[in-house]
Order: C-alpha cells, then structure tokens, then sequence
C-alpha cells in the first residue's frame, strides 16, 4: 500500500550477516492505521449522512405526492359536481 511507504525503514540483519532487511517502522505504521481509521470514520458519517437526506427526500418527495393526489381529487369532484 502506498500510504505505508514512509513507515518503511532499512534495518541490519539482528545476526550480524550482510545487507539490510525492509521493515515497517511501528509507531509510523501506527498513525497510519489511525489515519486510516479517521479517513473510514468520515466516510462512514458521510455516508450515513446523505442516507439520511435521502430517506427525508422520500418522505416529502411522498406527502408531496400524496398532497397532489388530494389536491386532483378535489377538482375531479369540482368537476363532477358541475
């Protein structure tokens, strides 16, 4: 993953032999995890969000509908009656 690349440190062999060995630094890797969490977290609540708008959307969107059928029910009847 790109975002773990400045965790990622060059350390010597712990036995003492040739070359370097690639390892994630822990506390870098840790703020990473809690960016990544943070970055979830947000879009979670973002989303959370515009499911809410649309679930209030659906309910106008319906007792406006709701209010036009009353309202054409009226002048059906208008026009029935003349």
């Amino acid at each position: 993953m790109k975002i773990l690349i400045p965790a990622i440190r060059q350390y010597k062999h712990n036995d003492g032999s040739e070359g370097f060995v690639l390892a994630y630094d822990k506390s870098e890797t840790e703020k990473v995890v809690d960016q990544l969490r943070y970055s979830a977290h947000n879009e979670i609540s973002k989303r959370l969000d515009l499911e809410n708008n649309l679930d209030v959307a659906i309910k106008k969107n319906k007792n406006l509908q709701n209010e036009i059928d009353r309202l054409n029910s009226v002048l059906n009847n208008r026009k029935a009656i003349k």
